[in-house]
């Protein structure tokens, strides 16, 4: 099935796995975790310690708030990139498996924020490219009072900057869990494969 959150594509698997992370918290606790990805757009101080409350009451681990906060921020990023109204964004993430509930909140927050479309051109990341990339695999505990074996995690190193320009490049480190790690590699394949099957046809 074809969503315009997407461009009129699938959904991809990777948003999906975010999705369901997101399915298993409140509407209260997923709309908290909306706005500070959204602040996190609009460069605002986030809240880390409400944040942190969030976490414990829902029982998430660290990666498991990545995710939703990463889910948050996919969905403000690509419902404007895409201008789907609340309705719209509201029906395909319902249909995605989102509760309506979330999905209401969710779609009537972000289309209330009338100068996202200028933010998010504003610090439009098509400007930079990626250099060169590394990752390696490692293990960390769920917690320090689990008793569960320790999840694998990729660390992926990104070195970020504007094409033919080193004065300003950055390092991003980002940790996902190896199986989410997976799912985004097999996609960005596919992506390729279809770009240069494109390129060469």
């Amino acid at each position: 099935m074809k969503f315009k959150l997407f461009g009129g594509l699938d959904c991809p698997d990777w948003f999906l796995s975010l999705l369901a992370t997101v399915s298993t918290v409140s509407s209260e606790s997923a709309m908290v975790m909306c706005r500070a990805a959204v602040d996190k757009i609009y460069e605002r101080d986030i809240d880390w310690e409400m944040l942190e409350g969030v976490r414990e009451a829902e029982g998430l681990d660290l990666h498991q708030l990545k995710e939703v906060m990463g889910c948050m921020h996919s969905i403000a990023v690509n419902s404007t990139r895409f201008d789907l109204s609340a309705p719209q964004l509201s029906h395909e993430l319902t249909m995605l498996g989102l509760p309506k509930d979330i999905s209401d909140g969710v779609s009537d927050f972000i289309a209330s924020l009338d100068t996202l479309p200028s933010r998010l051109i504003t610090c439009n990341p098509r400007k930079d490219t990626i250099k060169s990339s590394t990752f390696k695999l490692h293990h960390v505990p769920l917690s320090s009072t689990s008793s569960a074996p320790p999840q694998p995690v990729v660390q992926l190193s990104l070195t970020v900057g504007q094409a033919g320009d080193d004065r300003h490049d950055r390092a991003s480190n980002i940790e996902i869990p190896a199986d989410k790690f997976r799912f985004l590699r097999a996609e960005l394949m596919t992506a390729y494969d279809t770009m240069r099957k494109t390129s060469t046809g």
